[in-house]
């Protein structure tokens, strides 16, 4: 009698599993009936599209409400209630934002000749293998990645534009320099966070290129910053997604 109880709770479960399932997609389709065209655009970039089948892909809201099946209240929240489809709307909008910087480095890459070879992606792709513990060769990664849903070029496809936005950074902040005074000043400041376990606060002359290096990285950010907010100013960019609006 225990087995057949556990076979029907099984059996719910599953049920109850697949209603979930259903009840999402029909969510998701009612409250953005535009992403039943993979083709509709959700925003422009100097004449270049993102589409809402690339949106979905990137959001992935479908398998995050999946994920809240433990927590059916708060899956039916963001379904089924006004402040809910707000959160998930405003989720959409951050993930088109990076969407269009990426479309906008891409864009601006190209411009300045920058290529990436398919050596590169390969090396990468290695190194990515190295450093995950849950895979050892490139048939281990393709197991690992259907279970997310994504292809080997999936995957490529996004060490690509990594490798294009870190080769176009490093041509915008090459640049960037840092003086002794500058050195000095920081030591000054923060003698506290050189601080060891026993009290004791080095030299500067023990710390200078920590400090030097420190200071560069966050000037590069900086300026790398500052350089995306203006090429996004002066870019062409069409967001439909909600109500429209132009730069």
């Amino acid at each position: 009698m225990a087995g057949l109880n556990n076979k029907s709770s099984t059996t719910l479960e599953l049920a109850s599993g697949l209603l979930f399932s259903l009840l999402v997609i029909f969510s998701l389709f009612a409250a953005h009936p535009e992403a039943e065209d993979d083709k509709t655009a959700v925003a422009t970039i100097n004449g270049e599209k993102i589409t809402s089948k690339r949106l979905s892909e990137r959001a992935q809201i479908y398998r995050i409400l999946l994920a809240l099946k433990s927590v059916p209240e708060f899956a039916e929240f963001l379904m089924d209630t006004e402040e809910g489809k707000k959160v998930l709307d405003t989720y959409r909008s951050y993930v088109l934002e990076k969407l269009i910087e990426e479309e906008l480095i891409l864009q601006q890459a190209e411009l300045r000749g920058i290529k990436i070879k398919d050596q590169e992606i390969e090396e990468r792709l290695t190194k990515i293998i190295a450093e995950t513990d849950e895979v050892s060769n490139k048939e281990e990664l393709l197991e690992e990645l259907k279970k997310d849903q994504r292809t080997l070029h999936d995957l490529k496809e996004e060490i690509y534009r990594k490798l294009v936005r870190e080769k176009l950074k490093r041509r915008i902040v090459k640049d960037v320099s840092v003086n002794q005074k500058e050195v000095e000043e920081f030591y000054e400041k923060n003698r506290d966070s050189f601080r060891d376990a026993d009290g004791n606060i080095p030299p500067l002359s023990e710390v200078r290129d920590q400090i030097r290096e420190r200071i560069k990285k966050n000037k590069r950010d900086s300026l790398w910053q500052k350089w995306l907010e203006e090429k996004k100013s002066e870019a062409r960019i069409i967001r439909k997604l909600g109500a429209d609006t132009a730069n």
